[in-house]
């Protein structure tokens, strides 16, 4: 769903509206082009607090498993949805 987010601005929102935290778990397992295409449109303190998490370097004690990631992600897309609705983001046909 993030590939469908264009607007630089809209990161933004989705980031303040979903959180650094819930979007860096929500990323775990993600593939490094994946996380620096998503994480390039973000504001610099926020895209290096996301960067450590998933490098260890942030909370590396912190174990996300399978139930929390999944949980993140589904938290994450249900912002995105809802600010589409409201108008907020514009999510292109991807």
């Amino acid at each position: 769903l993030l590939r469908c987010v264009s607007n630089p601005p809209d990161f933004r929102r989705i980031l303040m509206e979903a959180g650094w935290f819930t979007i860096s778990t929500a990323l775990k397992g993600a593939g490094s082009a994946a996380v620096t295409r998503i994480t390039d449109h973000f504001p610099a303190p926020a895209r290096f607090l996301i960067e450590d998490v998933l490098r260890g370097v942030v909370n590396p004690n912190i174990i996300h498993d399978e139930l929390q990631v999944d949980a993140a992600r589904k938290l994450c897309v249900k912002t995105m949805l809802a600010l589409e609705e409201e108008g907020a983001i514009a999510l292109e046909s991807c």
